[in-house]
C-alpha cells in the first residue's frame, strides 16, 4: 500500500483490518501490534517525498493521507535494518510514526513557506483517534506524543528535535502556549474523537 492516497479514516482502518484478516486467515503469523504513536513534521514541503514514505507509517498532507512504505507491523521487534519505519531515535519498536508534511527551513520564530495547517492538525487528530481505537490504546503522554516530547517522557534524547508542537498562527489555540500545553491540547482533541468512536 506504499504511497496510496486514502480518502477518509475508514480506508486507513480498512487497511489495518486487512492486516488483521491476514493473521486470522493464517496468511501471516504476525498480529498487528502497537503501543503508541509519535507525531512529527517532515521538514520538507507539503508533498511527501520518497524519503518521507520510507520513514513514517502515515503522512498527513494538507489534502490527503498517504500510507508509507512500511506497515505498522514492520516496527514489531526484532527491528531489521532498512525493514521498518525509522522515525524516532531509540523509540521505534511498536511505535507508529505519523508525520505532517511541511516546515521546510522553519526556525522557532519563522515557520517558513510551509507551516503546518489547521487541516493537518484536524486530520492528524482524527487519524490518531482511529489508530488508538483500533489498537485499544489509551490517550496519554506515553501513547500519543510529539517528537519533541520523547526526551522528557521516555528519557531518550532526540538531538533537540522540536517537532511538531510549536506556536503557529494557523493553530491560533497554540499562541502563548508551551510545548507541553500544545501536546496536551492535541491529546485532549484525540480523546474527544476517541470517545465518539467508542460510542458508535
Amino acid at each position: 500500500m506504499a504511497n496510496e492516497q486514502l480518502v477518509g479514516n475508514y480506508d486507513i482502518i480498512k487497511s489495518l483490518k486487512n492486516d488483521v484478516g491476514a493473521f486470522i486467515r493464517g496468511e501471516t503469523k504476525i498480529r498487528p501490534l502497537a503501543r503508541g504513536i509519535v507525531m512529527h513534521w517532515t521538514a520538507g514541503g507539503y508533498r511527501a517525498s520518497n524519503v518521507d514514505l520510507d520513514h513514517y507509517h502515515y503522512l498527513v498532507e494538507p489534502g490527503a493521507v498517504l500510507v508509507g512504505k512500511f506497515n505498522v507491523n514492520s516496527n514489531r521487534p526484532p527491528l531489521l535494518p532498512n525493514r521498518y519505519a525509522e522515525h524516532t531515535a531509540k523509540l521505534n519498536d511498536l511505535m507508529i510514526g505519523v508525520s505532517m508534511t511541511g516546515m521546510f527551513g522553519a526556525v522557532p520564530n519563522n515557520l517558513g513557506r510551509f507551516p503546518l495547517t489547521k487541516t493537518q492538525w484536524d486530520t492528524s487528530v482524527d487519524l490518531c483517534a482511529e489508530l488508538c481505537h483500533f489498537f485499544n490504546l489509551p490517550v496519554t503522554e506515553r501513547t500519543v506524543l510529539g517528537h519533541c516530547e520523547v526526551a522528557r517522557v521516555y528519557g531518550r534524547p532526540q538531538g533537540g528535535k522540536w517537532d511538531p508542537w510549536t506556536q503557529n498562527k494557523n493553530w491560533p489555540w497554540t499562541i502563548g502556549k508551551s510545548v507541553r500545553q500544545i501536546g496536551d491540547e492535541f491529546r485532549f482533541n484525540v480523546e474527544g474523537k476517541l470517545e465518539h468512536l467508542k460510542n458508535l
